[in-house]
């Protein structure tokens, strides 16, 4: 039997980055792919592991709302995986103080307003 670390492949994987590869890829196949593809796009698990990274491909790859999606969809449905500890996007890029708001709002956080009025 060949130990979990031990490279089993001429890449270079293991049977446990395998079995991440496995797990996420079946998580990206359910409904987070089936939101994607309706969209002319899709999503592509680039990086296994604990620290997984994905790539949006198609239409996804292009759209303004890349971020948004990323933050309430790709990430939280990612995290739900028991071995994957992060994620993040290639070419995926938004002002941090943008995301902050962004998490905020999709964490049910009231929203300030920009100019300090009240109201």
């Amino acid at each position: 039997m060949t130990a979990p670390d031990a490279p089993d492949a001429a890449d270079g994987t293991t049977a446990r980055d395998m079995t991440v590869r496995d797990v996420t890829e079946r998580d990206l196949a359910g409904a987070l792919t089936r939101v994607m593809r309706a969209h002319g796009g899709g999503l592509e698990l680039t990086r296994p592991g604990p620290d997984a990274e994905v790539r949006f491909t198609g239409m996804c790859a292009g759209c303004p709302g890349r971020p948004l999606c990323l933050e309430n969809l790709v990430i939280p449905a990612l995290l739900a995986v028991d071995t994957v500890t992060s994620v993040t996007a290639a070419g995926t890029r938004a002002d941090p103080a943008a995301l902050g708001r962004l998490r905020a709002l999709s964490a049910g956080e009231p929203r300030e307003d920009p100019a300090g009025a009240a109201g």
